[in-house]
């Protein structure tokens, strides 16, 4: 295959762009599952919460002391998997106006690279 002056950093660079294109929708998908658990872990200590009220009104101490314990440990995790979303939302920009840089640089068109074959890198 005769390549062209040039080809070579071309393809550097398109297999870089593809590589932020990957990291990038790699830290969105970790963004939507850290907020579906923050989602559900609060949902879930809203729910142990309510138990372990309900079950010290109707007398029953050491049940709500375990439920409302569990609500408490739902509630951290809520909170370490907002902490994280943080984090991935932070990384996920950092990545997509990186990418998106280099988009530009490359005078590509549209927001994905085109796939090279591993032969096409070298």
């Amino acid at each position: 295959m005769t390549r062209t002056p040039g080809a070579r950093e071309r393809g550097g660079e398109l297999a870089a762009w593809q590589r932020l294109e990957d990291e990038a929708a790699h830290a969105a998908a970790g963004l939507r599952a850290a907020r579906e658990r923050a989602r559900v872990a609060r949902s879930r200590a809203a729910d142990r919460r309510e138990r372990g009220e309900q079950a010290r009104l109707a007398g029953q101490e050491a049940f709500a002391v375990g439920l409302l314990d569990a609500a408490d440990a739902h509630e951290l995790t809520a909170r370490r998997a907002e902490v994280e979303a943080v984090e991935l939302e932070r990384r996920h920009g950092a990545l997509r106006r990186e990418a998106d840089a280099r988009r530009v640089r490359l005078g590509a068109r549209g927001s994905s690279p085109v796939r090279l074959a591993p032969e096409e890198l070298a």
